[in-house]
Parts: C-alpha cells; sequence; structure tokens
C-alpha cells in the first residue's frame, strides 16, 4: 500500500488493505464524493514473461581453437602475410605493404604501389598479392612483388598484366625503392581472374609462383593440361642464375615439350599455398568450380587435373581418363546440397606446442564459407578435423606463421587473427544487447516482460543507484522459505542496471542455469552508453569526478551472492515488501508477486518482519539492525558458533555481537563493527566494490550503539 494511503488513514497488510476508521471524521462539506473502492496493493494485474531473457544450458563447444586479434590495426583488405624475423609484413590488395612489428598496436608503411610507374590495378581478384623476400635479403636487400597493373598501351582482348618485379630496400626491411623496379616476368592476363597470388622461396632456393587458367569459367583456354601456358600451373625460376631468370635444370620441361618455367601443372586457381620449411613439401589450395574445392601436396613434374577433373571427379562429364592425374590429398564438396567449402585459400602446416592436437597438421581455411580445417600430413586420404565450429564467422584469406610460429591469417574484415588454443564455452554474449534481456530496439531499455521491483535496504555501493528486474520463466513458480526469502526456479535471471553520477556503468546478471548451478556476470557500459560489453574479470571504471567505480569479478560475486544466504540478495520478502512505482499505479512487489500467480506459495506474515530504511522514520535500533542485514548478512549469518549473525530477524543478544570487540555497549568508538565500516584499506567492510565510507549508515549504527546499555 502507498504512503500516500497510509497516511490518509489507513494500514495495509500484504496482498489485501484493512481500512481502519479515523478517530475523527472531516466536516461533512469538506468530506470527498465517494471516490470507490482503494487501488489495489498490487502494482500489476498479469504476470509479465520475457521469453528471451533467460538461462538457458551451456552447450558444450565444438570449437577446437580460439581466434585472437594480433594487432588492433584496422587493414583494408588485407590479402597476405609474410614473416620475416620479428616483423610480420600485411599486404592490402589495393598496393600498401604494411609491416607489424614488436608495437603491433602500429603498422607503418612499408611501400604504396599505386605510386609506382605505372601504378596499380586492383579491384575483384586484382592488385596486390605476394611478396617474397630473397633468402640473402640480409646481404642483397632483395624483395620480390606480384601484382597486377594495366597494360600500356592497351591492348585488345588483354584486362591487365600479371607482374613479379624485384625491389630494394634500403633499410632492411622498413621501406622499398619504387624506383629499382625489375620485371622478372610479365604475364597478359585476359579476363581479369584466377590469377594465383602466393609467391616464395623454396628451400632450394628458387622463387615459386601459382598462376591459375586465366580465369573465365570452364578453363575457356584449356591451359590447365597445355604445358605451352603458363596458365594452371606452378611456376620455379631460377632468379639468381640469369637476367631476369634460369630455369631450374630439373623442372619437367627445362629440356622441351613445354615452358621451362612450370613445375607442376593442373590447377584451377593456386591462390594461396605454402612450404612446409623442416620438410619443404609443397602444399596448395586450388579453387574449384562448381562441385569441388581441393588442398593438393605438390610434387615436381605432377599434373593435379584441372580441367580433366574437378577434385576427384570428372569434369562436365560422366567419365574421363585419370591415367597420370594425382589425387588431391583433400576435396572439399561445394555443392547447394552440401556447402563444405566455396573458396578455398590453402593454409600452413603448424608445429607449434601451445595447440597440441593441431600440431603438425596442415591448418587451412576456406574464404566464402569461413571454416577451417586441419588435417595429418602424413596420410593420403586424411579426414578434415573442423576447427572453428560455434566461433563467429570470419572471411580468411591468406595464412602464415608468426614470429614465434603460431599459426595468423589475414581477413576480407580488415583484421589479422592468432590461432590460439580453444577458450571455454561462451557462457554469455560479449554485448549486453545480445543477452536478450534489453529492448532490441533501444539496449540501453530491458526488454518488456521482465519483473521491476525495488528493495527497503541496497547494498552500499559508493552511492550507486540500480533498478533491479526478475525474469522467470513460462508458468514456473518462486520458492517460499520459511523465513520469507524467494528462491529463484531454474531458467531466471535476476538482472541490476547500476547508475553512478547519472549514468550507466554496469549491468549485473545473476542467472540460475537450468541445472539449478548459478552464475554471475558482469557487464560494463560503453563510453558512449548505447551498450554494455561482458567483464572478463574486474575492471575499475573512471566517473565524471575522477573516482572509480569498481565491477568486481565473478569470484567476488560469488562470495557475496552464497549458496547460505540464498544467492539472490535482495529477493526476499522483507525487502520486497515496500511501494514500488508500477507503470500504472503504485504497488507492493511483494503483493504483486502473488496476485499475479508467480509464488508457490503465500508468503506467511509471521515468518518475517519489513526492513526498515535507513532514512526512515522508523526507531534508531531497527534501522541499523536493517541496514547491518542488507549489507553484511549475506556472510555473517552465524552459520556455526562463534560467528556472528547480523540477520535482522536475530535477537540481539544471539547475534555473538554483544560483550566482544564487535560491539561495546554504548562505546561506538571502540565497535569493530562501526571501525570496520568506516576503514579505507584492508579489514573493510563490506569489503567487495567499495571504497567510499557510508557515512549515513557508519553514523546510524554508530548511534545505534551508543544508546545500547545492555544487549537484548
Amino acid at each position: 500500500m502507498s504512503s500516500a494511503r497510509l497516511a490518509v488513514c489507513g494500514l495495509a497488510a500484504l496482498g489485501a488493505a484493512v481500512a481502519f476508521a479515523c478517530t475523527e471524521r472531516l466536516p461533512i462539506s469538506l468530506e470527498p464524493e465517494d471516490a470507490g473502492p482503494p487501488p489495489p496493493a498490487w502494482g500489476l494485474d498479469a504476470r509479465p514473461i520475457a521469453p528471451t531473457c533467460a538461462a538457458r544450458a551451456k552447450g558444450p563447444s565444438r570449437a577446437r581453437v580460439s581466434f585472437e586479434p594480433v594487432s588492433p590495426v584496422k587493414f583494408d583488405r588485407p590479402v597476405a602475410i609474410e614473416t620475416r624475423g620479428s616483423r610480420m609484413y600485411v599486404l592490402e590488395q589495393g598496393g600498401l605493404i604494411r609491416v607489424l612489428g614488436a608495437d603491433t598496436s602500429v603498422a607503418p608503411t612499408v611501400a604504396d604501389l599505386t605510386k609506382r610507374a605505372g601504378g596499380l590495378r586492383s579491384g575483384g581478384e586484382a592488385g596486390l598479392l605476394g611478396i617474397a623476400f630473397h633468402p640473402d635479403f640480409a646481404q642483397n636487400k632483395l624483395v620480390y612483388l606480384y601484382f597486377t597493373a594495366d597494360k600500356v598501351p592497351a591492348v585488345p582482348g588483354i584486362a591487365f598484366e600479371a607482374i613479379i618485379a624485384r625491389y630494394e630496400s634500403p633499410d632492411g626491411g622498413l621501406t622499398l625503392n619504387l624506383a629499382t623496379e625489375k620485371r622478372i616476368l610479365t604475364i597478359d592476363d585476359p579476363f581479369g581472374n584466377h590469377n594465383g597470388g602466393t609467391i616464395q622461396f623454396g628451400n632450394d632456393g628458387y622463387l615459386y609462383f601459382g598462376l591459375g587458367d586465366a580465369g573465365g569459367g570452364g578453363d575457356p583456354l584449356k591451359a590447365g593440361q597445355d604445358p605451352n601456358q603458363l596458365f594452371g600451373k606452378m611456376i620455379r625460376l631460377d632468379v639468381d642464375g640469369g637476367d631476369p631468370y634460369a630455369i631450374p635444370p630439373n623442372n619437367p620441361f627445362a629440356a622441351g615439350g613445354g615452358r621451362p618455367e612450370i613445375y607442376a601443372l593442373g590447377f584451377r586457381n593456386p591462390y594461396r599455398w605454402s612450404f612446409d620449411r623442416p620438410t619443404g613439401d609443397l602444399w596448395v589450395g586450388d579453387v574449384g568450380q562448381g562441385t569441388r574445392e581441393e588442398i593438393d601436396k605438390v610434387i615436381l613434374g605432377g599434373n593435379y587435373g584441372w580441367s580433366i577433373r574437378e577434385g576427384k571427379t570428372c569434369f562436365e562429364a560422366p567419365t574421363c581418363d585419370a591415367t597420370g592425374l594425382i589425387d588431391p590429398v583433400v576435396d572439399h564438396e561445394r555443392t547447394p546440397a552440401n556447402l563444405e567449402a566455396i573458396s578455398i585459400c590453402g593454409g600452413v602446416v603448424y608445429r607449434g606446442s601451445k595447440i597440441p592436437e593441431i600440431s603438425g597438421k596442415y591448418v587451412y581455411g576456406d574464404t566464402g564459407t569461413g571454416r577451417f580445417w586441419a588435417i595429418p600430413t602424413d596420410e593420403a586420404a586424411p579426414t578434415p578435423l573442423r576447427l572453428e565450429q560455434d566461433l563467429p564467422k570470419t572471411s580468411p584469406v591468406g595464412f602464415a606463421l608468426d614470429p614465434n610460429g603460431e599459426v595468423v591469417f589475414a581477413n576480407y574484415e580488415g583484421t589479422i587473427l592468432r590461432i590460439a588454443p580453444p577458450k571455454p564455452p561462451q557462457e554469455m554474449p560479449d554485448k549486453l544487447s545480445e543477452t536478450g534481456c534489453m529492448d532490441p530496439a533501444d539496449a540501453t531499455k530491458p526488454i518488456a516482460g521482465l519483473f521491476p521491483y525495488d528493495v527497503n535496504v541496497p547494498q552500499w555501493a559508493d552511492g550507486a543507484l540500480a533498478e533491479r528486474y526478475l525474469s522467470i520463466p513460462g508458468d514456473a513458480k518462486i520458492g517460499v522459505l520459511p523465513d520469507g526469502r524467494l528462491e529463484l526456479p531454474a531458467g531466471s535471471v535476476a538482472m541490476k542496471l547500476v547508475r553512478a553520477e547519472g549514468r550507466p556503468v554496469e549491468t549485473q546478471l545473476l542467472l540460475r542455469r537450468p541445472d539449478g548451478a548459478w552464475e554471475a556476470y558482469a557487464y560494463a557500459w560503453d563510453d558512449d552508453g548505447r551498450d554494455a560489453t561482458l567483464v572478463g574479470g574486474s575492471k575499475d571504471v573512471k566517473l565524471r569526478s575522477g573516482r572509480d567505480h569498481h565491477i568486481v569479478d565473478r569470484a567476488g560475486c560469488a562470495s557475496c551472492h552464497n549458496a547460505a544466504a540464498g544467492v539472490t540478495l535482495g529477493v526476499e520478502a522483507a525487502q520486497i515488501d515496500r511501494d514500488f512505482a508500477y507503470p500504472a499505479r503504485t504497488g507492493n512487489p511483494l503483493a504483486t508477486l502473488e496476485h499475479v500467480g508467480m509464488l508457490s506459495s503465500p508468503v506467511a506474515r509471521e515468518s518475517y518482519r519489513a526492513l526498515p530504511r535507513l532514512e526512515g522514520y522508523d526507531t534508531l535500533d531497527r534501522r541499523a539492525r536493517a541496514y547491518l542485514h542488507g549489507n553484511c548478512a549475506s556472510c555473517h549469518r552465524g552459520s556455526e558458533p562463534p560467528a556472528l549473525d547480523l540477520r535482522f530477524s536475530t535477537r540481539l543478544d544471539a547475534t555473538r555481537a554483544c560483550d566482544t570487540p564487535r560491539l561495546v555497549l554504548g562505546k561506538p568508538e571502540a565497535s569493530s563493527i562501526v571501525e570496520t565500516m568506516r576503514a579505507s584499506g584492508p579489514g573493510r567492510m563490506p569489503p567487495i566494490a567499495t571504497t567510499v565510507v557510508h557515512e549515513a549508515a557508519a553514523t546510524t549504527v554508530a548511534d545505534w550503539i551508543r544508546s545500547l546499555s545492555r544487549c537484548e
């Protein structure tokens, strides 16, 4: 019942208004006309339900790895990474080469190929695509790039030139001198796609290059099987043995019968590939056309089938002659019925120790589906192991090993990510807006269907204020315990939105999982106030005054929200038997829970005493005891002697506080209860999430102790 109604001449019992006649009546002329029955004690007429705000079971994560950012730098379409020493060079398709060093928060520019004579042609599958440092770079300072540029003058039927060029670095790789450009190989590309991308030096000192079938669809030049075309091939050049290059003597066609630069044939678009340095093995990801994507382990002179076959299947024919063709190690289906992959982008062999499950395996990915796999390197037909299931999707385009031998990759989202050990299952979304407990149209507002309430004596949080909400699933009931405490059923969520100095700083969620286990989470509000981010540990939020608001970690939450205290502090009859402003009227939260059928049984009035508020007009002893109940009794519950029992329902002579240093009758200055409330360091009470003394409370408790002459 509202305080206004009590002031007129009524008293409220839980769930029913019992009117007592006033001893005096107003003059008849001043008595109001019949205003009808008084409003009900409850604030809601129907049970609120918020199905999206629920504590669900934590499913096991299928992810065998995790992805972590290497750098906060945002790149523009990064397509390749090359590691040299402690540096990682990142190629942007639009022409920039940038480098990540010891300070990964910055990525200075090494070169901008748009400024080279002749410029750069980028877009689609064209642009800056590959980089390789000469094995003797420390002495000769030579760096090789692969890129596309316009044909000058233009030639009908030629989309652009695919160019491998050499440059000098005057400063150990910090910059490239574009004026030192020397073309090594130039290829006229008729279609503009299937340009390959990677260039690398092998353990043999030769420069390797993968080139696609010239593009279009269906191998229009029939290049894949034509030894007289470079399209559709892996190419190997001796850049030290001639000008601009010589032919390695054991290349398959070095003595004739085809282009001598060819190392292996039968590829559609070997876009990304890599060497396993300890073994020298060459692993290639070859992008398919309509039915298969493949991973090949390439050997000198090998024929990998395109366009006789796509993967292990005949290409656009029911049968085909596969004599002399080498099967892919893996071919992934890319049909509408089973879209495993759609744009395979190769990978690297991982030999690190941080992720034992994939150590010694070839790790690769697919740009289109965002899938990642690992396969053993010593099996002819291995079964790929999915790595990323249940992780947020990303689109890998180029893999490398970082300076420590860990797998990194670039993605079209513009970030460089590292493949790291798997993390525990994602228990909660990273953003509060994704929890289902906030309004989809405005993440600063709770979703409709939550049960709002308030408490008589909130926990002190350095002056911060809080809004409180409950979400109870379906037709589940809140249990009523003999002492008036309320027990939320499985699937429930208790939410508290904390505001400090006029702005939201923290939202706390207390969840009871379907198995009955309780878990606490905290979200710190972002600086723009539009959403909040999950806090992994503790966190200090700087307020306008310069003071910090401290968000405790999950262990800190559990120290107060413990089983002995019933976990949900404040969700008890003594705390919520009070007025609360509901949308339509002022009502009593406890009476409302009973009226809308959310309680398993009525709360017996004799089972509890409503807590008076600290700033109210109740007696000094009741206000002091109520404060100690709300702020201290979650831990100090007198579970066994000589434990202190500060529950409001406990008689003072049973609290085990009197005649001890905790409470010295008449002497607050000698009582440790007051001392710890005023402390600023170790031993301060409450010990969690507060550094500012609650002066009003400390004064009230001190005045109460000063008033005591006996313990009863």
